[in-house]
């Protein structure tokens, strides 16, 4: 929690705190996790070498900033996926699915569309 601690806003270290409880949540119920990276945006990978990046935000649109983190070199895995608490734009799914996001998980365990 080092991390969330110099978030520099506590909106920030909520974000990350939350970020974090969604992977422990999934390391515990669905598959075990063997390497989350931060700073920046908070990815985990798995044993099968799956990428997961928990977002919990309740709109995510396609920002530059977004566009520029999904195209990654070092995210282009097989399986990507996102695990979303909230809807993504209707923009961001296009693109989404374009980059090879396999599915959203979430409240709603809705996949990409």
């Amino acid at each position: 929690m080092t991390f969330a601690a110099a978030a520099g806003t506590e909106d920030r270290a909520r974000l990350i705190v939350e970020a974090v409880g969604m992977l422990a949540r999934h390391h515990a119920t669905v598959e075990p996790l063997v390497h989350v990276s931060a700073p920046g945006p908070i990815v985990a990978r798995t044993k099968a070498g799956a990428l997961l990046v928990p977002v919990p935000l309740d709109y995510v649109p396609w920002t530059a900033p977004v566009a520029k983190f999904a195209g990654r070199p070092d995210l282009k895995v097989k399986e990507r996926t996102i695990w979303l608490t909230g809807t993504l734009s209707p923009r961001a799914i296009t693109r989404a699915r374009g980059g090879g996001l396999d599915r959203a998980r979430g409240a709603r365990a809705s996949p990409v569309k």
